[in-house]
């Protein structure tokens, strides 16, 4: 062991202090506080370190950086080992195909079935609700799906068609068919060819977005995303897909409106149209969602621990209604909307449509498709205790995306209904999605051309219970208020800006209130000065406790947050406005005719000239000697508590700078505590160095303040 008979203790006695008794000053804590029963007291003994001196005795010996021919060998050598692991780490099936276990079967195959039995009704409403035909829902519902399956990490998330990117996707077709059609087309909103290029080239282009950000592992970006942020974006997706389903649940005609305020002037078209309700319609939509109300919201969870599968009532509701308006001949006895023919089997490959104008809206669908997915996949793995791959899903959602786009698919994302049904399941790998779109397969080849009968009325209604649970989110409002109200700043502004301006803008709107939010956040940080507890040694807040000692010549101050630009200001201000009254600063200042901004205990502000540079220049290290010296004992110290700074700027380093030199200048030393190692390593690298020695900065609080008591 180090010889450590020449470091001080912390049992040493105070001088020339009235206000501490020697005995406090024992390394003691507690366990516990007067009033419990069990009362224990723990005396320890350490010694007194700066950092440089508990580095010197116990730091790890530096490890040599590897050289450049090292560097380049781990980068260009391929053991059997490092290939094997690129590739299971780009083909996650292989390794769920390797460690597959038998007894899984069953559940992933029920679960399979489950979500093939709502992907079909889904799909095809989704495709209306794109404005595309319903057989480029089904598309959207099977090649998505198997290349996910390949090159996806989540085991529960169900990838395929989304409301939301629907909704867009449609806003998209809409906004690039006049210019796609030519001068020449009189009725470009009748082409699906056209339009369903359109939406492929959309895919195509999503598709490459997406797996270049993942291939240059931009995935950590979702740590950014806020989730009252897509809460309040979701929701707003919501109310856009209910207002567009709305007509044709009730069976009327309205215009189509685009840019701001379309949400309010398709309601108001809405009410105008009132008096054409068609009956059978509205009828039909209201026994539809009855029926889908009463079991997902009753049945399936009520009995949902005797029912080893959710009843696939959207399904079930599909097949009742195909039947009964067929064999009622619904559609000329009542004259209901029907979705009329869907095509047997697969189109053939075709190049999707192309422009630039399409490659920036493109994008902005991309960051919707990356945020809603991995938001999904984020929830399914805290509550399945599983950690996805967030690059890897990008390079999934990508290529599902750009290899799609060939087959007439329009953008893919994680469905909400399905992913939370899948969650709730619990599918042992990502192979349900394998039986899933075998029975889309099923569908597309041979079932499909059954389903013409379907009325058009049943599909919305089913779109809009699905996207039911998108809206209600906003029942949490009340709840963000009383916990963090930025949040609720953030999910209200987002939502309102996406209802009553338009849709895209909540995207926008959400991203600038995440950014302000932060922001604002970090300009106000927590600042305080720190007390001895009288009982123990504690240094707690000494706005917020009593039984504290106050040391006359020492004043410990915390600040809760990194000193950077935005909080430098605020960081000079608080320090001299918290330590003015024990030190009577604005007082030493004006003696010494140096200048600040410095703000008394009642709040008032007394202006300076801003001191000039010559005084920083001037300002010469102190030994630590001195702190020892008989002569210096009426000094006053300010211990700056850096454990919550993470790390500092050169606009921070310069306020840093400034507040020693002018505390220096009246009389009051400045000592550091409890710095991590940027910030320490910032130290030495800076101008600090030469105005600090390392005697100044300390291992902890405890540390620095028996130092100067000694």
């Amino acid at each position: 062991m180090d010889d450590l008979s020449d470091p001080k203790t912390s049992e040493d006695t105070v001088e020339d202090n009235d206000s501490f008794d020697p005995e406090e000053h024992k390394m003691s804590f507690h366990i516990g506080s007067p009033p419990y029963t069990h009362h224990h007291e723990i005396t320890a003994r350490r010694y007194v370190r700066t950092q440089h001196e508990l580095d010197e005795h116990y730091s790890k010996p530096a490890q040599p950086k590897p050289t450049v021919r090292t560097r380049l060998r781990r980068w260009f050598c391929c053991p059997k080992e490092k290939v094997e692991k690129y590739f299971s780490t780009l083909f996650p099936i292989v390794n769920v195909l390797r460690t597959y276990n038998l007894s899984y079967i069953l559940n992933d195959m029920v679960s399979g079935i489950t979500i093939g039995c709502l992907s079909f009704p889904l799909g095809i409403a989704f495709g209306v609700l794109a404005s595309l035909a319903p057989e480029y829902g089904l598309y959207s519902s099977f090649s998505p799906v198997i290349l996910y399956l390949l090159f996806g990490t989540s085991r529960h998330i169900s990838f395929g068609t989304n409301g939301i990117i629907s909704l867009f996707t449609s806003e998209l077709i809409h906004k690039h068919l006049p210019a796609a059609a030519g001068p020449n087309s009189t009725k470009p909103e009748d082409d699906i060819d056209l339009k369903s290029s359109i939406a492929s080239g959309s895919t195509c282009i999503i598709g490459l977005i997406l797996l270049l950000m993942g291939l240059f592992r931009l995935g950590f970006i979702v740590n950014y995303i806020s989730s009252s942020f897509v809460s309040g974006f979701t929701a707003a997706g919501g109310v856009h897909i209910v207002t567009s389903m709305l007509p044709n649940a009730l069976g009327i005609t309205i215009p189509r409106f685009t840019g701001a305020g379309q949400l309010v002037l398709t309601y108001k078209a809405i009410f105008e149209k009132v008096p054409e309700i068609h009956v059978a319609s509205l009828l039909t939509s209201l026994l539809t969602a009855a029926i889908l109300l009463a079991f997902k919201d009753i049945i399936n969870v009520k009995f949902r621990h005797k029912l080893k599968t959710p009843v696939p009532i959207d399904f079930i509701v599909v097949i009742i209604a195909t039947i009964i308006s067929n064999f009622a001949n619904l559609s000329d006895s009542f004259g209901l909307k029907i979705v009329g023919d869907i095509p047997a089997g697969f189109p053939p490959p075709r190049m999707p449509y192309f422009s630039v104008d399409l490659v920036l809206d493109s994008f902005v669908v991309a960051i919707m498709i990356f945020m809603l997915s991995v938001s999904m996949s984020r929830l399914c793995e805290a509550a399945h205790n599983y950690r996805v791959n967030d690059n890897q899903e990008l390079v999934a959602y990508g290529l599902s995306n750009f290899v799609s786009s060939f087959f007439l698919c329009f953008p893919s994302c994680a469905g909400p209904a399905r992913t939370i049904t899948l969650c709730l399941m619990g599918p042992k790998s990502t192979l349900h999605g394998l039986i899933s779109s075998f029975f889309i397969l099923i569908i597309l080849l041979w079932i499909g051309p059954l389903f013409r009968m379907l009325p058009i009325s049943v599909l919305s209604t089913m779109v809009i219970i699905a996207v039911k649970n998108l809206v209600t989110q906003m029942k949490d409002l009340p709840e963000m208020w009383r916990l963090n109200r930025y949040d609720f700043l953030i999910a209200v502004g987002t939502n309102l800006s996406g209802c009553f301006i338009d849709f895209p803008y909540a995207l926008y709107v959400g991203v600038i209130l995440c950014m302000f939010t932060v922001v604002l956040q970090s300009q106000i940080p927590e600042v305080y000065l720190l007390s001895k507890l009288t009982t123990e040694d504690r240094f707690l807040n000494s706005k917020l406790y009593d039984h504290i000692l106050t040391h006359p010549r020492i004043q410990i101050f915390k600040f809760e947050s990194s000193l950077y630009f935005a909080t430098a200001e605020a960081f000079r201000k608080k320090l001299f406005e918290l330590t003015d009254g024990k030190f009577n600063l604005h007082s030493k200042f004006t003696k010494s005719q140096q200048s600040y901004v410095v703000a008394d205990p009642s709040g008032s502000k007394h202006n300076m000239e801003h001191m000039n540079r010559e005084s920083v220049e001037s300002f010469t290290r102190l030994p630590w000697d001195g702190l020892h010296d008989k002569s210096l004992h009426n000094k006053d110290y300010v211990i700056i508590d850096c454990s919550s700074i993470n790390y500092i700027d050169i606009n921070g380093l310069r306020i840093l700078i400034e507040v020693i030199c002018e505390l220096e200048n009246v009389g009051v030393t400045v000592v550091f505590a409890s710095c991590n190692q940027y910030v320490r390593r910032f130290f030495k690298k800076s101008q600090l160095a030469s105005k600090i020695s390392e005697e100044h900065i300390f291992a902890d609080i405890w540390d620095a303040f028996s130092a100067l008591i000694m």
